[in-house]
C-alpha cells in the first residue's frame, strides 16, 4: 500500500468508521474512545502542564483526528481549541462526536492561519507520519505568537534499521526533530523520552475494547479493516521492542 493510500485508509476512512462506531454505542463520555493511540488521561495532564494550558488560552490542535485529545483540553483546561487535519473523513467523524469543536481542513505544511494566530499548539502522535517535518515545524513557528509554546508528542527511532515499518511512517531520531525545530527558529526548552506515565485506566481500556468489537461487527468483511489492524500491530511491535519510543518536545518561539 502506498503512503497516500495508507493515510487515506487509516486516518481517513478508518477514522470515520471509528467515530461512527463510538456514536453507535452512545457513550456518556466519548472522549476516551476518540483518542486513539494517545488515549491516556495521565499523559494529557502531563502534556497540558508542559503546554501551560489554561482557561481561554488559544490552542491549535495539529492533526486533531476525530477530536478526543482536543475535546479533553477544552473540557479539562478550558482552552479555546481549533483543530486542523488533512483528512475530511476524520473531520466528519470529529463533528459527529464533538459538534462544538472548531476545525479547519489543511496540511501541516500550509496552515491557513495568520502569523502569530495562536498562543499555544500541540501535536500528538502526528509528526511521525509527516514526511516534511522541517516545513511542518516552520509553519507551527509562524502561527505561534512570540513567547508562545508548542508541545509535540511523537515516536522517534532509537536505531537505524527498523523492521516492518508501516509505509506512511517516517521515524527520525530525536536529534533530527530538535535540529529541525532550531533551524526554523524555535528554542528547544526540553526534549526527552516519555516515561513514568501511569497506566491507562481500566475504564478507558474497556471503552476502547468495546469500540474495536463494534468496528468488527460493522466492517468485518472489508479488507481495509484488516490492513489497518496489521499496521497498528506493526507499530505496537516496534514500540514493544523499543525500536521506536515516545518522546516529548517543548518548543518556544
Amino acid at each position: 500500500m502506498k503512503d497516500h493510500d495508507r493515510l487515506e485508509t487509516e486516518f481517513g476512512t478508518y477514522a470515520e468508521w471509528l467515530a461512527q462506531a463510538i456514536a453507535s454505542l452512545s457513550f456518556e463520555d466519548p472522549i476516551p474512545a476518540a483518542c486513539r493511540g494517545t488515549g491516556n488521561p495521565a499523559l494529557f495532564e502531563r502534556l497540558a502542564d508542559l503546554l501551560e494550558a489554561g482557561p481561554d488560552v488559544t490552542v491549535l490542535d495539529v492533526g486533531c483526528g476525530i477530536g478526543g485529545p482536543g475535546a479533553w483540553l477544552m473540557r479539562e483546561r478550558g482552552c479555546r481549541v481549533v483543530g486542523v487535519d488533512l483528512m475530511q473523513p476524520s473531520l466528519r467523524g470529529l463533528k459527529l462526536l464533538f459538534p462544538e469543536f472548531r476545525t479547519v481542513r489543511a496540511s501541516t505544511g500550509a496552515l491557513p492561519f495568520t502569523t502569530d494566530a495562536f498562543e499555544r499548539a500541540w501535536m500528538l502522535g502526528v509528526l511521525e507520519i509527516v514526511a516534511d517535518k522541517r516545513r511542518a515545524l516552520a509553519e507551527l513557528q509562524r502561527v505561534i505568537q512570540p513567547g508562545g509554546r508548542v508541545v509535540i508528542y511523537t515516536f522517534v527511532k532509537t536505531g537505524d534499521d527498523l523492521d516492518e515499518v508501516p509505509e506512511a511512517d517516517v521515524f527520525e531520531r530525536a536529534e533530527f526533530v530538535t535540529g529541525c525545530a532550531s533551524d526554523v527558529g524555535f528554542g528547544v526548552r526540553s526534549a526527552q523520552p516519555v516515561t513514568d506515565i501511569p497506566k491507562i485506566p481500566d475504564g478507558w481500556r474497556d471503552v476502547t475494547s468495546r469500540v474495536r468489537g463494534r468496528l468488527w461487527e460493522l466492517h468485518a468483511n472489508d479488507p481495509l479493516l484488516e490492513r489497518v489492524e496489521l499496521d497498528l500491530a506493526r507499530i505496537s511491535r516496534l514500540t514493544r521492542s523499543r525500536e521506536v519510543e515516545p518522546w516529548e518536545f517543548v518548543l518556544e518561539k
